[in-house]
């Protein structure tokens, strides 16, 4: 998959949006920006992190997509996230219900379902945060098919007929 189609539609995806809340929105691929995964699955992880980019930066602030080999980062000048909250970033409603000001960031699942859809691919999510600084969610893939989960040898392919 090309990491860098992928933060080129998140951001078209996203552009309404960032104009409404007043908020820049760039995106900085790398050369060679691959990796293993379901595209579609990827760009509704990325999705989800850029729209509570965009919902937690004030007005003004910029989110940048960020994509590298393996990696996409979603980097906000938000407020961030304090240190004792980081580690339960990506349990289901635990952000949601610390978000006050600013707005109101979707149900309470997106995280939990980006951190599902990475594992499910192979590979994992992370948050790195500084209060008052702002906060990177990260979507680490695997580069090479050998790094994907696999099905069990001898097993039927669903298509199989």
């Amino acid at each position: 998959v090309d990491l860098a189609e992928l933060t080129a539609a998140a951001a078209e995806r996203h552009a309404v949006a960032a104009r409404g809340f007043g908020v820049e929105l760039d995106t900085m691929p790398e050369p060679e920006a691959r990796a293993v995964g379901d595209p579609d699955r990827i760009l509704q992880a990325l999705s989800n992190l850029v729209e509570n980019a965009l919902r937690s930066t004030p007005t003004g602030g910029t989110v940048r997509i960020l994509a590298g080999p393996g990696r996409l980062d979603v980097v906000d000048d938000g407020p961030g996230i304090p240190e004792e909250d980081l580690p339960h970033a990506f349990e289901r409603f635990y952000l949601y219900d610390r978000v006050r000001d600013g707005r109101r960031v979707g149900t309470g699942l997106g995280l939990a379902i980006v951190h599902e859809l990475a594992e499910a691919m192979g590979g994992n999510a992370t948050v790195r945060s500084s209060v008052g600084v702002g906060s990177t969610f990260s979507l680490v893939l695997p580069t090479t098919a050998a790094a994907t989960p696999t099905r069990e040898a001898g097993r039927a392919s669903p298509r199989a007929s």
